[in-house]
């Protein structure tokens, strides 16, 4: 992970190749709920790209944000794009 990125948790909510729009639920490290409808399109991180694992719709992902991106995010009616990197799937 890298020092400057923010954790989340969300919820992939549709997959078009490679990228996915991904409603983030919680905040990784404090665990508290993100406030409105926070959503991003995001890429998958290299590792999860080698090893083949899928991607669907209705995952839990924890994904990587640049903070510098998270603040612009309220200016552009809570989109974020191109700028999360999807780092882990729940089972």
């Amino acid at each position: 992970m890298n020092s400057s990125s923010v954790p989340f948790y969300g919820i992939v909510e549709s997959v078009c190749a490679g990228k996915m729009k991904i409603l983030l639920v919680s905040d990784v490290e404090t665990k508290t709920k993100v406030e409105g409808e926070l959503r991003i399109i995001a890429c998958l991180s290299g590792k999860i790209r080698n090893n083949k694992i899928r991607i669907t719709m209705g995952d839990k992902v924890k994904v990587n944000i640049n903070p510098r991106n998270l603040q612009k995010a309220s200016k552009d009616n809570g989109w974020i794009s191109g700028t999360g990197t999807v780092v882990f799937r729940e089972k």
